[in-house]
């Protein structure tokens, strides 16, 4: 009897992503995760008009989990070796983003694609090493935080868990997000000192705001290039784009609407880190950990930082790597979009020999699936794509019913109740209101300025080092991750009860 094929399962959507540089993260989970961890896993890509969707074969992910643990279990200098390696290939990342050259238009087409083709290495490298902590820990595979929680279980009251579990696994190191709050705070205290400049910012447009400061504040117009060119990049993503003079402020009318000052919050976050410090310490005092359980906690903070410094450095070198991608497009007489939907094979085919069918790039932006096939990376498109899709991938079929209570992991603590709104995608952001539960598929760096409103963060996915879980111990906001469903049962306008304490969200009315 033929036995039956494994099928694809979702297990992750993002928006505003393109085939460059999401084939890359697939190529590393089946050739760098083969030669790294002895184990691959072999994703597929879908592509639906800029939002992608993620799916894998679970028992491959499940052996892959294993086999990592084993590693662990057997020797926690592993995670230790991942952890470095990570850093060590992101720093290589961001110093090839820096070397590349300003004046890209004067590089011969082979040049370009040797840049291109180089990063595209570096990059899957990259990946290799990075995408081990989200095989480590990230929804139903959940290894440091369940062994952190084995730890609290035998020693604290069951009340207490979630809160010793987000004190000691809060990273005391700063992400370049929040050093660029920091930096930001310093210019809203420069603004605060000029009485006329700083009502302008709780009753204008943005816009206007750039043009009064430009004529009569130089000193401050200058701050803001500066913190421009400095920070534009943190925000950028996958694909952007930068954040311009007036998204910074923007956040800073954000903060004067709210009442916000500077001074203030430059101190508290100062105090803030020396007392998580203080309190990590007093806890595993007082805990009596002993060295095993110790470097078991230390690792998996260690963890909660690397992660998104690892995608901050990816994100850097994206930004880094888009002029590239522009002077291909330009001299392939095509838009970036285009360039995006495209494999390293074919923009070194087209550059030799300057023909590129925009057509096919088309149909790639509306429906393609990119996956490994016996070996092999296999581009789909069209009735191809979709064709392969229902004959090899779970589709699920909602039958949720009536749902009124959400459960899922405690990112960081705390109680509130507010008004829903889904954000998913940087144009769902015009709905959100100070204070309210902001609800996401999986947030990312592109939705910051609703994170920035937002009195509650739920997530369907994510684990101890997703994007919510920081962000939200960054911000103090409570937030709940792993809901699978959140998304699927909440809606727009419906009010929660929500308790990052226990890990429940209920829907109230």
């Amino acid at each position: 009897m033929k036995k039956k094929q494994e099928k694809f399962e979702m297990v992750a959507s993002e928006y505003n992503v393109s085939l460059f540089p999401i084939f890359m993260s697939v190529n590393a989970f089946c050739y760098e995760f083969k030669k790294n961890l002895g184990k691959r896993i072999i994703f597929a890509e879908i592509f639906k008009n800029h939002t992608e969707e993620y799916y894998m074969k679970p028992s491959m992910w499940q052996s892959a989990h294993a086999e990592l643990v084993g590693k662990i279990d057997n020797n926690k200098k592993e995670l230790q070796n991942i952890l470095d390696k990570t850093i060590e290939l992101g720093q290589k990342i961001m110093k090839f983003g820096d070397a590349i050259p300003n004046k890209v238009p004067e590089l011969n087409n082979l040049r370009l694609w040797e840049i291109y083709d180089n990063f595209c290495k570096i990059n899957t490298e990259v990946y290799g090493y990075g995408l081990m902590l989200p095989l480590l820990d990230f929804q139903s595979s959940s290894y440091l935080s369940d062994k952190v929680n084995q730890i609290l279980e035998k020693r604290v009251l069951k009340g207490k868990i979630s809160e010793y579990f987000s004190v000691l696994t809060t990273p005391t190191k700063e992400t370049y997000s929040k050093k660029q709050d920091i930096d930001l705070y310093k210019i809203l205290a420069k603004i605060e000192k000029e009485s006329r400049l700083y009502k302008l910012f709780s009753n204008k447009a943005a816009h206007e705001i750039t043009k009064e400061i430009r004529l009569k504040y130089p000193p401050i117009f200058q701050s803001l290039i500066d913190h421009q060119e400095k920070y534009e990049w943190v925000y950028y993503g996958l694909e952007g784009p930068p954040s311009d003079m007036e998204s910074f402020i923007e956040c800073i009318s954000g903060w004067v609407k709210r009442k916000v000052k500077a001074e203030k919050e430059i101190t508290k976050n100062s105090s803030y880190i020396e007392k998580l410090k203080e309190k990590q310490f007093d806890m595993v005092q007082m805990l009596g950990l002993d060295d095993d359980e110790q470097l078991i906690i230390n690792l998996a903070r260690e963890a909660v930082f690397i992660k998104p410094w690892r995608k901050d450095a990816q994100s850097f070198a994206y930004f880094k790597m888009e002029k590239i991608l522009v002077e291909i497009a330009k001299r392939l007489r095509i838009k970036i979009d285009g360039v995006r939907m495209m494999l390293p094979k074919e923009i070194k085919k087209s550059l030799k020999d300057n023909v590129v069918d925009k057509r096919v790039l088309k149909r790639r932006l509306e429906y393609s699936l990119y996956t490994i096939i016996n070996g092999a990376p296999i581009l789909m498109v069209g009735k191809k794509a979709k064709k392969y899709f229902q004959e090899n991938f779970k589709i699920e079929v909602s039958r949720l019913g009536q749902i009124n209570e959400l459960k899922g992991t405690v990112s960081c603590a705390g109680k509130t109740k507010g008004r829903v709104t889904i954000v998913n995608m940087p144009g769902d952001m015009k709905e959100m209101e100070e204070g309210d539960i902001l609800v996401s598929f999986a947030t990312n760096p592109n939705l910051m300025p609703a994170i920035r409103k937002a009195g509650g963060i739920v997530t369907d996915e994510g684990g101890l080092t997703c994007h919510a879980a920081i962000v939200s111990r960054e911000l103090r906001i409570p937030c709940v991750v792993g809901t699978k469903i959140a998304t699927k049962v909440l809606k727009n306008g419906d009010w929660v009860e929500m308790n990052a304490i226990n890990g429940t969200i209920k829907l109230i009315k």
